[in-house]
């Protein structure tokens, strides 16, 4: 071996500098190295392993006599030449590669990986005979071990980067930790540096490419060690978090087991693709490795149907080599999909010709499934899980609140300390109907964006519906300041400063009597549905928004059937304008049959269907808001908001006049309701109440001004809507 004349790091530079005219000229040795995730194939069911580290590995190679020319190095001490393989040099991976494979060859319980070696067994008898079968096999190849680097009968073990225990593989611990402690870049190359190493771990991380795109978006254009400055946005800074906290609770993966039934989960949206493949054991399925990719430009234009397929055609090629000689089964959230193989060919374009074909080459049992049982590998085009509150953590934020002491002392509260399921106690102002917690500073803007966040009401509504369920000393003059400078509501709403004469409308007898409905689209295609169905009572204001693929007048009068007319019943009046569809011999049957008045408004004259016109408005406002979801997946939690909003005039919610109380909000304080003994005597006081909820006579509220901020003049930036 050459003698060392610097540092360990220092020579393998120097050596992998030097040897470049050397590896201009040498052959390619075009043998592979294992890919770092194949040590999971020779886990299943195992519970110790062991880990072994070869002494200076590529040092134990010697180096052909007529060969040993070639390396020599000029040094300050002479010419010397290398006896046995250097770093450096073009194919000493792959020559190493080989030379392990060959002397492990046969002992299919070991996963080498050039110099590192794993062992994994299912007992430690077993255990034993195998260390004792891999260090003959060490001793016949003259190879020599690093006693200080290895590991022994394990149950857990670090290798490669990964944790691997016996029930699946992780990311470390500690590799995890410092990608959280990652400040956020300043420029290119620290953000390139920053998304390498979260993508080690991409295998576990769902939808990995769509939580990255925002980011990635920084890198279009960029040059190799790119110094520029990187400009960020809050969505930017939010999705820079995201990406951080989705790898520390990447999920536990399990190992593949040839024996298992397999199946492979995809899903596309607009943006991305994305697949798990998932093993069935203990009674369940368990994810082996995930998948994800950004749609490029000419991908997203793509129909719904096209991007489905890609998705499908793109995760088998991904993960053939998990599905090659395996029988599995391909599950889909879109329908379409499951009959390409029951048909001929000929009907499918080109494209979509070649990526079926290549499908067909691993499985053609492609089944259906709906898209909210798809859950892992639908969470690309799902809306976001609502973070619950953790009132734990607000309860020992009471305890060190000063505020809190200060309200105590206040006699128009009711303040007592309320047993949480964790064996804490929460501080609840009990003055009213609803238990109402004392929320201190740190927690109330997350408060806030949980209830407004729903639908975006406007100030007044907010305030009502946090003060009915919330309390805080000023907790009036906060909602007002938070609503008005919330940015998604002022990008999506409009300031009308202009006034209408309010028209004069008969009040309806009772709920559900009198509904007025109407279609809004084409919209933006969401999983193939490009419309709406609008409905809405006008007693109560209930509102239901149905989504369609099309607007022939069966499927409106289908949707309008199952989704109101069963569930509240046939109204007495039925209020549309003169689109084809509501003047239509399917729907006049369907009122001839179900003693329904049809009742057309004037041509040109919308304002005669103002109430559905009105709720359209406020309906793409809501939508609007949650300009990074799919508006079919926004839909209901924007619903679940407007119906749950406090009215101006009638001081109630929708859901307060359709079924008497209010509803539950995500996030909101739960307090189990106290056994009710006088069932009769409530029955009746519900009754009254209901009845004297309804809806108020139309009337101009003379408080309602136009706010127009004062710095509007000076100010240098306003939204253009």
């Amino acid at each position: 071996m050459v003698k060392s004349f610097a540092s360990s790091h220092e020579k393998r530079w120097i050596l992998s500098a030097m040897w470049g005219h050397l590896n201009t000229q040498a052959i390619p040795d075009r043998y592979s190295i294992p890919r770092l995730g194949d040590f999971h194939q020779i886990l299943k069911e195992t519970k110790i392993f062991s880990k072994i580290d070869l002494f200076k590995a590529y040092f134990q190679i010697p180096i052909a006599e007529e060969h040993k020319c070639k390396t020599a190095i000029i040094t300050p001490f002479g010419l010397y030449e290398f006896n046995v393989m250097s770093f450096g040099l073009k194919n000493a991976p792959a020559t190493f590669q080989r030379f392990i494979h060959e002397a492990l060859r046969g002992l299919d319980f070991v996963f080498p990986y050039l110099d590192d070696i794993l062992i994994a067994s299912k007992s430690n008898q077993e255990h034993e005979i195998h260390l004792n079968l891999v260090l003959e096999r060490l001793n016949t190849f003259d190879l020599r071990i690093n006693i200080s680097k290895s590991v022994f009968a394990v149950e857990e073990i670090e290798f490669l980067g990964y944790l691997i225990t016996p029930q699946g593989s992780r990311p470390l611990p500690d590799k995890v930790q410092a990608i959280m402690n990652y400040k956020r870049p300043e420029n290119i190359q620290d953000l390139r540096t920053f998304l390498g190493m979260l993508n080690f771990y991409r295998r576990y991380l769902k939808d990995a490419a769509k939580n990255q795109a925002l980011l990635h978006e920084y890198l279009k254009g960029s040059k190799k060690k790119d110094k520029r400055k990187i400009q960020w946005t809050d969505e930017a800074e939010k999705q820079f978090e995201k990406c951080k906290n989705d790898l520390a609770n990447a999920t536990l993966l399990s190992f593949p087991n040839s024996e298992l039934p397999l199946s492979l989960f995809t899903n596309a949206s607009d943006t991305a693709i994305g697949a798990v493949l998932q093993q069935y054991e203990n009674l369940t399925w368990q994810p082996i490795a995930f998948y994800s990719k950004k749609l490029n430009d000419t991908q997203q234009n793509y129909s719904t149907y096209d991007r489905e397929l890609l998705g499908m055609y793109l995760s088998v090629k991904h993960f053939k080599h998990y599905l090659e000689g395996r029988i599995f089964t391909i599950y889909t959230d879109h329908k379409p999909l499951i009959f390409p193989f029951h048909q001929k060919l000929d009907k499918a374009a080109p494209r979509q010709a070649r990526q079926l074909n290549y499908i067909s080459q691993f499985s053609t049992d492609i089944k259906y499934i709906k898209g909210e049982n798809n859950i892992v590998a639908d969470t690309l085009s799902r809306v976001t899980e609502v973070s619950s509150i953790d009132y734990d953590q607000i309860a020992d934020a009471q305890t060190q609140d000063e505020e809190l002491k200060s309200l105590q002392t206040i006699t128009s509260l009711n303040l007592k300390e309320y047993p949480l399921p964790s064996g804490k106690y929460l501080w609840c102002d009990t003055s009213t109907s609803k238990i109402r917690p004392y929320i201190p500073e740190a927690f109330r803007k997350q408060i806030f964006h949980h209830i407004h966040g729903l639908s975006h009401p406007g100030i007044k509504s907010t305030i009502k519906l946090m003060n009915s369920k919330f309390i805080w000393p000023s907790i009036k003059k906060d909602v007002q300041l938070w609503t008005r400078t919330c940015i998604p509501c002022q990008k999506a709403k409009i300031n009308r400063h202009t006034k209408t004469k309010l028209g004069e409308f008969e009040v309806p007898s009772g709920r559900f009597c009198v509904v007025h409905i109407d279609l809004i689209g084409p919209l933006p295609p969401s999983r193939g549905n490009i419309y709406c169905l609008t409905c809405i009572d006008r007693f109560s204001n209930w509102m239901e928004a149905i989504h369609l693929d099309n607007i022939s007048a069966d499927t409106v009068t289908r949707a309008f059937y199952s989704n109101w007319i069963a569930r509240f019943g046939t109204p007495h009046k039925l209020i549309t304008d003169r689109g084809t569809q509501f003047r239509s011999e399917t729907l006049q049957t369907l009122s001839k049959i179900c003693g329904i008045n049809l009742q057309h408004n004037t041509a040109y004259h919308p304002a005669c269907n103002g109430k559905v016109e009105r709720l359209h408005r406020t309906l793409k406002i809501a939508l609007k808001a949650h300009n990074n979801l799919p508006w079919i997946d926004t839909l209901p939690t924007v619903l679940l908001g407007l119906r749950t909003a406090i009215q101006e005039n009638s001081n109630h919610s929708i859901v307060q006049i359709v079924y008497g109380e209010s509803l539950r909000l995500p996030g909101e304080f739960f307090s189990e309701p106290s056994i009710r003994t006088a069932s009769e005597s409530f029955a009746n006081n519900l009754q009254k109440q209901m009845e004297t909820v309804g809806p108020r006579t139309t009337r101009r509220n003379s408080s309602r001004h136009i706010f127009v901020n004062k710095d509007l003049e000076n100010c240098s930036h306003v939204f253009n809507v």
